[in-house]
């Protein structure tokens, strides 16, 4: 018995990671090729998040980074996209292996996504076959075989099962300890799609016990939810603060009483091969589950062994999917009530889950399937006007460039056919079982073909130079930047003090600071320095640009710090005009008028004359020295502002000469310190705000729970 379950599980993980390793070896993805499975903002985004963390760990403080933007929150970013104890396995990747490591992350995924299938219907009782064969189906669903490069959502979706099994056992034996562990996995890991599974449990706990019409378990479900939500705490905090202070309102309104095309497309999105590339974009949810996991859930209405009450609460939940993915209000309901930049209706995966979990209800009780001919000719009819409608939706929306979806749609009609067909028959299990694997294969290599990107394993080797010409940090806090970026965020991913930055829990006022400095900004939520202007680049303390193959050297790079005059306090800037604005920030600093700008051009003279000026007197500073974010010093001549290029943070603690002071905050954003005469000793510290309330939360949490379920015991008399 041991034996056969360790083969289980074993073969639970390795089925569906050999069909995705036969796609990938199609599609030539590396091991098998030069594509890379790292794509979109997976390959501009995510690398820099988790490269950096690599970098922070080894400082022993992951609290703060200085190599993007202005310095910023490393943790509200890291709790956003790499809080999952896997992430960690970061520390074997680097700028040049890190699509080998990227690649290595998702096969691995992938086997986890079975494996936990696999432990929930093994608990359940599901025989052998059974298991491998749906933790197949949930392992390969069309979230996880498209979406497979945003990491950060599949280590909450993996836990999904284990959720499940834990609200089952919460049900049947009054035992919260399993369902309060795994949901607070699941919202640690990844508190965005945590609410999802969070909202899927509160709909799966009352369909639960509807159908086995078992009572006197809401409050401990309630109560256990609640637990998870509070040991949460530590992550939550944290996260919800550093959001906050990068809301943008660069997007239009929502609307929240538009229908989606999602309601003409469901059906069609439920075959194989129904996924187009732009559908990453604003395409349709991801509801593929096999079409032949779809014909057994729409036969289970049909079978005689399932009760009436639960082919109801089963309908109720489905429609309710339905009108969720159709209607905005529903559908951004299932995401905060906002809606996604990309990648639309998120929640899907827990429609596949449901959609599994009836199909095998129906599969375990196929024997009692009685379907008339006419019946399966009338389903048959209206499924295929509903496929064909559905793609006509998509084609219209996104014109179709080559053959494959023609094939795919083809190939779906025969399926449909052939299960139709045979599902009532004896031998129909051995011929759904050849037929699954044969579609899931399909659709895994058509998900992968769609996801091929623009660049290739190569590309990260031939960036090798932009390595070479870093070094290491100077004797004084620079930054620098890279005009023809890798990522979105190179700084980050070589490990420089980049400027370049994109990023959800971004700083708002630094990002509207810096487009009125005439940095390129996208939509308010991206830096993109495009331009070499020395006036700007000296403020913001760049001293070198990496271009055209070679490191340029910027004569005057001011410091993270100096000293200016006080009326930097007073001025506004326009909202339009930037070099009117880089002329106000020097004339102020050097309290005289000064035009830096002359028709659009620099005024070399003024220039030079100002930047004098203001490197006298610089701040000398060493970043994660001595337990501080930054420490630094000065030598000051005559009393007045150090003016900084820190973004001030709630949370930081400034001390000069010891001593805690509070910054005056230049443009609402940038730390100004008054300082007299002498020399200066600076540094910061810094505690992200939440952290700490979210720890004393999270530990009454642990307590709470402890007791609450030691209770739980004693009164079931275990």
């Amino acid at each position: 018995m041991k034996n056969k379950k360790i083969i289980t599980y074993m073969a639970s993980m390795f089925i569906p990671l050999a069909i995705f390793l036969i796609g990938a070896s199609a599609c030539g993805y590396w091991p098998f090729g030069e594509n890379i499975l790292n794509i979109y903002d997976s390959f501009t985004q995510y690398p820099g998040f988790l490269l950096e963390y690599k970098n922070l760990l080894s400082h022993g403080n992951i609290f703060y980074s200085w190599n993007a933007g202005l310095g910023f929150n490393f943790l509200g970013t890291f709790l956003y996209y790499a809080a999952s104890p896997l992430n960690i396995l970061c520390i074997f990747a680097n700028p040049q292996n890190y699509p080998i490591y990227a690649a290595v992350m998702v096969y691995l995924r992938i086997a986890l996504l079975g494996g936990s299938m696999c432990f929930y219907l093994d608990k359940r009782g599901t025989e052998f076959r059974e298991i491998i064969l749906f933790s197949t189906m949930y392992a390969l669903m069309g979230f996880t075989s498209t979406y497979y490069y945003n990491y950060m959502w599949m280590d909450s979706v993996i836990m999904l099962p284990l959720v499940i099994y834990g609200i089952e056992k919460l049900i049947a034996k009054d035992a919260p300890l399993f369902y309060i562990s795994t949901l607070t996995l699941a919202i640690i890991f990844n508190f965005y799609i945590g609410y999802m599974i969070c909202l899927f449990s509160l709909i799966y706990y009352f369909y639960k016990v509807y159908v086995l019409h078992i009572k006197g378990t809401f409050r401990t479900f309630f109560t256990s939810s609640l637990l998870a939500g509070l040991i949460s705490s530590l992550t939550l905090l944290p996260s919800f603060f550093a959001l906050i202070s990068g809301k943008s309102s660069g997007f239009s309104a929502t609307n929240y009483f538009g229908i989606s095309r999602n309601a003409l497309t469901f059906f069609y999105t439920l075959t194989p091969g129904s996924y187009y590339n732009i559908d990453y974009t604003y395409g349709p949810a991801q509801v593929y589950a096999t079409l032949g996991a779809f014909i057994l859930a729409s036969t289970f209405f049909s079978n005689k062994k399932i009760a009436g009450k639960e082919k109801v609460a089963t309908l109720i939940v489905f429609g309710l999917f339905y009108l969720s993915f159709s209607f905005n209000l529903l559908n951004y309901a299932w995401q905060f009530f906002q809606k996604p930049i990309w990648w639309e209706s998120r929640f899907s995966f827990t429609f596949s889950f449901f959609l599994i979990l009836i199909a095998l209800k129906s599969w375990e009780n196929v024997e009692y399937l009685e379907i008339k001919k006419w019946f399966k000719m009338a389903v048959g009819s209206i499924l295929t006007v509903l496929f064909a409608v559905g793609f006509l939706v998509k084609a219209r929306v996104n014109p179709i460039a080559d053959a494959r979806p023609y094939l795919t749609l083809a190939f779906s009609m025969v399926l449909l056919a052939i299960y139709l067909v045979k599902i009532d028959k004896p031998k129909f299990k051995k011929t759904f079982i050849f037929l699954l694997f044969l579609e899931l294969t399909i659709n895994t290599y058509n998900g992968l073909k769609e996801n091929i990107g623009a660049y290739k394993l190569s590309d990260y080797s031939e960036r090798s130079g932009v390595v070479d010409t870093i070094g290491n940090e100077d004797d004084n806090f620079h930054r620098m930047e890279v005009m023809e970026p890798l990522t979105f965020q190179d700084g980050l991913f070589y490990g420089y003090h980049g400027l370049n930055y994109f990023n959800s829990t971004r700083n708002q006022k630094v990002i509207a600071l810096l487009d009125k400095l005439g940095i390129n900004i996208l939509k308010n939520i991206r830096i993109d320095l495009k331009e070499y202007n020395p006036a700007l680049l000296s403020l913001l303390g760049v001293s070198r640009i990496y271009e055209n193959g070679e490191m340029k050297e910027n004569a005057h790079p001011l410091a993270l710090g100096f000293m200016g005059s006080e009326k930097i306090l007073d001025i506004s800037l326009d909202e339009d005009d930037d070099f009117d604005n880089l002329s106000k920030v020097y004339g102020a600093l050097i309290d005289e008028e000064l035009d830096l700008f002359e028709d659009g051009e620099l005024n070399e003279d003024n220039y030079e004359y100002a930047v004098k000026i203001l490197e006298r007197e610089l701040l000398n500073a060493k970043t994660y020295k001595n337990g501080h974010i930054l420490e630094g010093q000065i030598t000051v001549e005559k009393p007045g502002l150090l003016f900084t290029t820190i973004e001030y943070e709630e949370g930081m603690k400034i001390y000069v000469d010891d001593k805690k002071v509070e910054p005056k905050l230049i443009f609402d954003v940038l730390i100004g310190l008054p300082l007299d005469r002498g020399i200066h000793k600076i540094y910061i510290d810094y505690v992200p705000k939440g952290l700490i309330g979210g720890i004393a939360l999270s530990f009454t949490g642990i307590v709470l729970s402890a007791l609450y379920v030691i209770a739980k015991k004693k009164k079931n008399g275990d």
